[in-house]
């Protein structure tokens, strides 16, 4: 996390649902440890648990068995921790219709403090996430809600599509009362230390989520419950914002494959509704992660109506398509997905002039 090319945690989740971090800064090996660790209690950073069930009335534990992406938390100290929930590893999987759940969770905690983790999740009778057993009571996670539905596209091509909803969370903080810690989420205000999202029944999330430029892409996979089906089950590829867990304000995937992202790639659930981007397209088959290859397809401008010269448009501001995902399925096809390109290169110099 210090640019030194050196490890400094390592975060695993397994299949009660738990988070662990491990620290790894001591120089000494024999010194790395789980990351909560107060010799009494060694606990995960986070538990992740569905809604309440007869069977769970607590919430039962969902099992993560996929890699968590990482990134710096938007406006404040510490990391944004984002991973889905679920597993396809036996036959009871096929059947299982347990809710299972993409979530992007604040590690605020600081090395040197063992309590700072954020515990289990606590929900409520609707299902909804209410509170977090190691904080206070105001300090929960953002909540977004994942709608899919058919949608006919301007060239009459009927597609599968999910949208999400746009809460913004709360990112509120208080002074650490020991000294030279980083701040702590407030507990004395209505606070998030992450959000997450419900997938839809029977789906889960069994492929590494992938974040790109603030973007994170996930793949939802809902199998068939028989097991000789051919295509294997149905997948959901989404992008959507990192940060918030919501639908992202700007067209990111070309939903009519024509190579241009514009309004045609708009959809609403309802005629009187607006025109949003979609979240997610939805596919045949289970898809694997994606291969990435960046498109070389700058366009020429003209400067001005005077000016014959021709002013080049990089591929991550153009509307034509910059990037394109090439994703296997079980289905024997592979299949593609168009989008924006996200920028790379250099973004900041400066020359020094010596003496």
């Amino acid at each position: 996390m210090n640019f030194d090319n050196v490890v400094d945690y390592v975060y695993a989740g397994d299949l009660q649902g738990n988070l662990w971090k491990f620290d790894l800064t001591a120089d000494n090996s024999s010194a790395w440890t789980v990351a909560f660790n107060s010799g009494a209690v060694v606990a995960p950073l986070f538990q992740a648990k569905g809604p309440k069930s007869q069977d769970f009335p607590m919430g039962s534990p969902q099992p993560i068995t996929t890699k968590p992406e990482i990134t710096f938390h938007p406006s404040a100290p510490g990391y944004l921790v984002m991973f889905g929930t679920g597993k396809f590893s036996g036959s009871s999987d096929f059947s299982d219709s347990s809710v299972q759940t993409v979530y992007g969770i604040w590690d605020y905690g600081d090395d040197t403090d063992d309590s700072e983790y954020l515990g289990s999740a606590t929900r409520d009778d609707n299902g909804a996430i209410s509170g977090l057993t190691n904080l206070s009571t105001k300090v929960t996670l953002l909540r977004q809600e994942a709608t899919d539905f058919k949608y006919t596209l301007p060239n009459f091509e009927a597609v599968d599509v999910r949208i999400l909803s746009r809460n913004q969370a709360i990112w509120q903080t208080e002074i650490d009362a020991d000294s030279g810690e980083n701040p702590n989420p407030s507990a004395a205000e209505d606070n998030h230390v992450g959000w997450y999202f419900d997938l839809a029944a029977r789906e889960r999330v069994v492929t590494d989520v992938v974040l790109r430029e603030n973007k994170l892409n996930i793949i939802g996979f809902r199998p068939d419950p028989y097991q000789c089906q051919p295509g294997s089950g149905n997948s959901w590829f989404m992008e959507i914002d990192a940060f918030n867990g919501g639908n992202l304000n700007t067209v990111q995937l070309d939903t009519t494959g024509g190579g241009i992202l514009n309004d045609n790639d708009l959809v609403r659930l309802n005629p009187a509704d607006d025109l949003v981007p979609p979240a997610g397209i939805g596919f045949r088959g289970k898809l694997e992660r994606a291969s990435i290859l960046r498109i070389d397809n700058r366009i020429q401008l003209p400067a001005s109506v005077e000016d014959d010269h021709r002013l080049e448009v990089p591929a991550e501001k153009s509307s034509t398509c910059g990037e394109q995902k090439y994703l296997s399925s079980s289905t024997g096809e592979v299949r593609t997905i168009c989008e924006k390109s996200i920028n790379l290169g250099m973004v900041y110099w400066q020359e020094v002039q010596r003496d």
